[in-house]
């Protein structure tokens, strides 16, 4: 997420944001435990409402606090004015989240695309909160904005142009061809280097989400940046206030688009 440079150059290194991949978060879905849905707790508010047998608010978990999902999670109950319902705890990755769901220890979590498959698979919970399904996402936070971004520091763009749009170049290309190309044919590219023994349906959630919502013109506007005001700048995030003039340079992005139209 646009955090890293917004942080880097809040510590001195400036950074320009080049374009952006996905404009729809994969990692904001909420998942809740089996037994949970089961009793009818379908919904981020119900979610809310719950009670644990202690009387204690519910435990969801995020990778880590100040993480994406928890920046991501923490606003999606803030919008609906149930910021202050539920308990956040780190929870890590997926060898400590899943356990601690089936047990009870948390209540909900967040979770990618694959985690989604792979809760489901095991029967430990099942999501309420799906940012796959159009219109999710845009109603609690205004619309899309940038979530994965390409970034470089401000130091390479003024050495080294040329460098900066190549690999520019590169990457608009490469989303041209996720785009055009069959989910199969994307996932058997991609497999061996990156997802090797991992459940392929697994994969194929994670690949299949960002070639239905990525944004393939990788175009940041302002309006779009500024929506990310709402969950980027709050208590906890450290993400530090920027201009959008400051961080974003669509240029080298306008010249790829020129190039391979």
């Amino acid at each position: 997420m646009p955090a890293t440079p917004l942080q880097l150059g809040a510590r001195g290194k400036p950074c320009k944001i080049l374009l952006a991949t996905e404009m729809v978060c994969s990692y904001a879905n909420i998942m809740v435990r089996q037994d949970l849905y089961d009793s009818g707790i379908n919904s981020v508010e119900k979610l809310a409402d719950y009670k644990r047998p202690d009387g204690a608010k519910p435990i969801v978990a995020a990778t880590a606090i100040g993480s994406g999902t928890w920046v991501f999670g923490t606003y999606v109950f803030e919008a609906r004015g149930l910021g202050d319902r539920v308990n956040w705890v780190a929870g890590g990755g997926p060898n400590t989240m899943f356990p601690s769901l089936q047990t009870k220890q948390f209540d909900a979590i967040m979770a990618p695309p694959s985690w989604i498959v792979e809760v489901e698979k095991k029967g430990f919970g099942r999501t309420i909160y799906d940012t796959s399904k159009p219109g999710v996402f845009e109603k609690d936070f205004g619309g899309a904005l940038p979530v994965l971004v390409i970034y470089t520091l401000q130091d390479t763009v003024e050495q080294d142009k040329a460098l900066v749009q190549a690999y520019v170049n590169a990457i608009y290309r490469a989303m041209a061809f996720v785009k055009a190309a069959p989910l199969a044919e994307v996932q058997a590219l991609v497999t061996p280097k990156y997802f090797s023994g991992i459940d392929p349906d697994a994969v194929s959630a994670e690949l299949g989400f960002d070639k239905s919502t990525w944004a393939y013109d990788g175009v940041i506007d302002k309006p779009a940046f500024e929506r990310g005001a709402k969950p980027w700048y709050r208590k906890g995030t450290d993400i530090p206030e920027t201009k959008y003039e400051d961080v974003v340079d669509m240029s080298f992005l306008q010249a790829a688009r020129a190039k391979y139209k």
